[in-house]
């Protein structure tokens, strides 16, 4: 049931959105009262919310510092290393945010028009490029794990552009290409439609996926095709006041909600029903989020 619910192609996918979304949800608590003692608590918590049919193991827990000094969520358990990265709750992640205009991604990645070069929000990019990515692959793949960043909002962001980055930089190495995947909660687009055409070109969309909470704001904000309210889930929404869950686990048991939305990391284009994320360049709109 679970596979379906979440469009996943295998279990091991399911694994990864349920974890991805507990530390999603925990690493928001290192700025609350009792910080990464709190937040390192509040994973085993959040885990045993989830039907025991998911047979999720123990995770080590270990936090990091980006060399921009906020604190990275690294978690190990279930066959994979996975990099989860704070969303916007501080006045920085403002700033970042509103860092808009576009950078070009990879400079000598070819050559031609500047429009015609894979780009990305400079604000997102700058807070990537801030974490040793390499580190965590070479990590994951002396173990022999997969590697999945994944994160909230802007850290969702982040997360995209980190596994993004890796790949690219795999190609043309003669290696099987890394074991890497993004797993997004209401994400904001991050990139031009060139990014997009890379990412399809290269056949990487099926590494990244996104979910989307109706009530999010900035999910609503970017995403103009969702049903206009509740009703159009024959149900009401949930409430950011309903129960003591956090916000991405009332998603979770909110089953109308358990849809992925489709949606191209690299553009504001997206369609919100039940379907695996695939990227592709066909009805994609370059724009800055």
């Amino acid at each position: 049931m679970l596979v379906q619910a979440l469009a996943a192609a295998s279990f091991s996918d399911v694994q990864d959105a349920a974890i991805s979304l507990a530390l999603s949800e925990a690493v928001y608590q290192q700025l609350d009262e009792g910080g990464i003692a709190r937040a390192t608590a509040a994973i085993p918590a959040l885990l045993k919310q989830y039907p025991a049919t998911l047979h999720l193991e123990p995770l080590r827990i270990r936090w990091e510092h980006s060399r921009i000094g906020y604190q990275v969520l690294v978690a190990e358990g279930g066959g994979a290393l996975y990099i989860a990265f704070m969303g916007t709750k501080r006045r920085r992640d403002l700033l970042t945010n509103a860092n808009a205009v576009q950078a070009p991604l990879w400079p000598t990645a070819g050559a031609g028009a500047a429009e015609d070069a894979p780009a990305a929000h400079r604000g997102f990019l700058w807070r990537a490029r801030s974490v040793n990515g390499r580190r965590y692959l070479q990590e994951a793949q002396r173990r022999g794990l997969r590697l999945v960043f994944c994160g909230h909002s802007l850290g969702g962001a982040v997360a995209q552009l980190c596994a993004l980055d890796l790949l690219q930089a795999a190609q043309g190495s003669g290696a099987p290409p890394p074991r890497v995947s993004s797993v997004g909660f209401a994400t904001p687009a991050v990139g031009n439609a060139a990014l997009a055409e890379r990412v399809a070109a290269r056949g990487w969309g099926g590494r990244f996926v996104t979910y989307l909470l109706p009530e999010d704001a900035i999910g609503a904000f970017f995403n103009r095709s969702w049903p206009a309210g509740p009703a159009a889930h024959g149900r009401a929404a949930p409430s950011a006041k309903s129960g003591q869950r956090g916000l991405l686990m009332r998603w979770l048991w909110n089953r109308e909600c358990m849809r992925p939305c489709w949606q191209s990391p690299w553009s504001s284009t997206r369609r919100c029903w039940h379907q695996r994320c695939s990227l592709g360049a066909q009805g994609l709109q370059a724009s800055a989020p």
